[in-house]
């Protein structure tokens, strides 16, 4: 992991390697953990990705037929399977 930029003490448990595996301490991956506050929906981006699925598909859903509105979440979701431009940014994980 990168060398973590963190304001306070990041406590992780005990096993826990110092240097994750596929990771040497001159090559580390390129990851950083972001701590989210634990009552924070709106700044996880899973949570924003359900949100947007609420918005263009669930909130439209009158009837009782549920195998329709299960095809159209696969829709939804589908088109983001071979990545996409539009979701990162959507969700927060790339700048507008």
């Amino acid at each position: 992991m990168e060398t973590q930029q963190w304001p306070w003490p990041f406590k992780v448990p005990g096993n826990w390697p110092e240097v994750p595996s596929g990771a040497t301490a001159e090559d580390p991956l390129p990851i950083q953990v972001v701590g989210l506050p634990t009552q924070a929906p709106w700044l996880n981006p899973i949570e924003k990705l359900w949100r947007y699925l609420k918005q263009e598909v669930v909130h439209l859903h009158q009837e009782e037929n549920f195998a329709l509105l299960h095809d159209h979440v696969d829709a939804f979701l589908d088109q983001f399977a071979d990545g996409s431009e539009h979701l990162p940014r959507y969700v927060g994980l790339l700048p507008n």
